[in-house]
């Protein structure tokens, strides 16, 4: 007769969540650079509200067994977004109930995976701005094309009055100057 012992993979438990975190971390990085102040979209309401989404799920309630929050497991939010893990905090929750921590763990990236992908997927959140921004690329784009065309317009027609305003000038300086020698040979006939 022999034993067998089964027990969890704590390491492979934490090497997720540290993945997890670590993508978590880069992401949150990237949509407040980008919607922050100073940032290319800078206050763009899709992207805030889908970071805050993120926000919202990471500091939810999961019934998932003895842990149903992600701070009781080690887990916290910074006021930027960030996420950390308290390390012994985290190992004892794992000693004490490491079914319970994977399932919360499972059930809060089961729904970050959720509401990122209604971020990501085709005709999600960033699809459509894309899509909303090139439109507006687009139009903005005619609408410089019709500006400069009216002042080619406007050019053409500036262009035409001057050189019929030069053309008088020439015509009435020659009649002037004809006038002066006309008016000029009149008193010297005198």
């Amino acid at each position: 007769t022999g034993t067998l012992t089964v027990s969890n993979d704590d390491t492979s438990t934490k090497t997720a969540l540290d993945s997890m975190i670590s993508a978590w971390n880069s992401t949150n990085t990237l949509v407040r650079s980008k919607t922050g102040k100073g940032g290319e979209m800078q206050g763009d309401t899709s992207l805030v509200q889908s970071n805050f989404s993120l926000r919202t799920i990471a500091s939810g309630n999961y019934a998932t067994g003895t842990y149903t929050r992600l701070s009781q497991i080690g887990i916290t939010m910074a006021k930027d977004g960030s996420m950390s893990v308290d390390a012994a905090k985290f190992a004892s929750a794992i000693g004490s109930d490491s079914d319970s921590v994977s399932k919360l763990v499972s059930a809060f990236s089961d729904k970050a995976s959720i509401a990122i992908e209604n971020v990501t997927k085709t005709d999600g959140t960033a699809d459509m701005k894309v899509s909303s921004l090139n439109t507006k690329n687009n139009n903005i784009t005619k609408q410089e094309d019709e500006m400069q065309r009216r002042l080619d317009i406007i050019q053409k027609q500036y262009t035409a009055q001057y050189s019929a305003l030069n053309e008088l000038m020439t015509r009435m300086s020659s009649v002037s100057t004809s006038l002066s020698n006309y008016l000029s040979s009149l008193s010297s006939s005198k």
